[in-house]
């Protein structure tokens, strides 16, 4: 609980995230910060929240996957026919 005490808030609105609608930063005092303009709290602040989320993997498209698997099976199948032909 404060009394008596003013604080900075910066509020960033979260729009791409399912699960969290906003990120609330409170300004620490005495550290420069109430001379910073307003456009430059919030660039830091979305920068932090920025780094909090992890970078997102590229996946590759599902046909790509798919045709691999395939591929693959295939290699695999000749190569038991193969082994199986010389053995009979």
């Amino acid at each position: 609980m404060l009394k008596g005490t003013q604080r900075r808030v910066v509020e960033i609105r979260l729009s791409g995230s399912k699960l969290y609608e906003s990120a609330c930063f409170f300004l620490r005092q005495g550290v420069g910060a109430e001379q910073k303009g307003e456009a430059e709290l919030i660039s830091e602040a979305r920068a932090l929240v920025g780094a909090l989320v992890p970078p997102k993997r590229k996946r590759r498209k599902a046909w790509v996957e798919r045709l691999i698997s395939c591929l693959v099976s295939l290699l695999i199948g000749g190569a038991i026919g193969f082994a199986l032909s010389l053995l009979l």
